[in-house]
C-alpha cells in the first residue's frame, strides 16, 4: 500500500475525535486529489465545530479538482481570517483564490 492509503486507513480505523479524523484524512484526500471528499470533511468541520480550520479546509477544496470556485473559496477563506485572522494558511489560501480567479479571467479573454 501507498504511504497515503495507510495514513487514510489508519485515520478511518482509529476511534479519535471527530476532528482528528477530519485532520488526519483531509490531508490524504489532498494528496489524492479528492477535492470532493476534501471538502466534504471541511463541511464537517464547520458544522461540528464551526471552526476557521473548517472554513480553510473546505475553502481549500474549492480550488482544487478540474473545475475550482474561487468566488466561493474566497467568502469561506475571508470568513476563516475573520475568526482567526493571525492563522497564515486563511492568506496562503486566500492568495491561491486570488491566482486561480486571475487564471479563469485570463483564460476566458484568451478564448
Amino acid at each position: 500500500r501507498t504511504l497515503e492509503e495507510n495514513a487514510w486507513i489508519d485515520a478511518i480505523t482509529r476511534q479519535d475525535s471527530l476532528e482528528e479524523r477530519v485532520l488526519g484524512l483531509y490531508d490524504s484526500y489532498v494528496q489524492l486529489q479528492d477535492h470532493e471528499s476534501a471538502f466534504r470533511l471541511g463541511d464537517q468541520l464547520i458544522a461540528a465545530k464551526g471552526t476557521a480550520e473548517g472554513y480553510i479546509f473546505r475553502a481549500n477544496a474549492r480550488l482544487l479538482g478540474p473545475n475550482p470556485d474561487p468566488a466561493n473559496a474566497l467568502v469561506d477563506v475571508n470568513q476563516a481570517i475573520g475568526m482567526e485572522p493571525d492563522d497564515a494558511r486563511g492568506y496562503l489560501v486566500r492568495s491561491r483564490a486570488y491566482e486561480t480567479l486571475a487564471a479563469i479571467d485570463r483564460d476566458n479573454i484568451l478564448s
